[in-house]
């Protein structure tokens, strides 16, 4: 259990790589989302468990109802290297 915590903890990113978003937890779970396919992103504070090692945590929606959970340390960088490739993806705009 310890080594599958300190795993989860040290193992989680995000990884922008052409065209593709990469979240990576643990040591063999991964999943890849293609940018494109990305149709929303809102900040959210859910609890449901999740590749995010805070509570201060982005929603990506994706497909046509896929979602996932990530806590991107600047999440305005994050957002915005999204963006850049898909220009099309809706944000909460403040």
């Amino acid at each position: 259990m310890t080594i599958y915590m300190f795993s989860l903890t040290f193992l989680t990113r995000y990884v922008i790589e052409g065209e593709n978003l990469t979240v990576f937890y643990g040591f063999f779970m991964k999943k890849r989302i293609s940018v494109n396919a990305i149709s929303s992103i809102r900040p959210t504070h859910s609890p449901l468990a999740s590749p995010a090692l805070s509570l201060h945590r982005l929603s990506i929606s994706y497909n046509k109802y896929d979602e996932i959970l990530v806590s991107p340390k600047d999440q305005e960088a994050f957002v915005a290297k999204l963006k850049a490739l898909n220009p099309h993806i809706m944000t909460d705009e403040r």
